[in-house]
């Protein structure tokens, strides 16, 4: 596969969502494919999060406008948990997480930017 071939394939706009049963936790979009929806760096869906049966899921779109319409369209219809009207998620289990990100830093000797080891 050719880097065109792999761009052409796999960095086409996606819509992304996170189920736990029947309820929808959360609704993204990403104008480069799944880099965003994988990414370490995801508030909401960091793999500390997800539990083993929750679905995870994605649809390509051939255009952003496309994938962005069908975002707000599903955001409208499900109500996701964690998604809020300033797009951040602001609750209590997001902040555990980030506290045990910290844990597992330090652990390790890390500091994380702004910090002091001491801290």
């Amino acid at each position: 596969m050719t880097g065109k071939e792999f761009k052409e394939q796999y960095m086409k706009p996606i819509v992304y969502w996170w189920k736990r049963g029947e309820a929808w936790l959360y609704i993204g979009s990403s104008k480069r494919g799944l880099g965003r929806m994988i990414a370490d760096s995801h508030k909401v869906m960091h793999p500390l999060n997800i539990e083993d049966n929750d679905e995870i899921g994605f649809q390509y779109f051939d255009s952003k406008d496309e994938a962005l319409k069908t975002e707000r369209e599903w955001l409208r219809q499900a109500h996701p948990r964690y998604n809020s009207k300033s797009g951040r998620a602001n609750s209590y289990e997001q902040l555990q997480v980030e506290a045990l990100r910290k844990t597992e830093l330090k652990s390790y000797g890390a500091v994380e930017i702004g910090e002091t080891e001491n801290e």
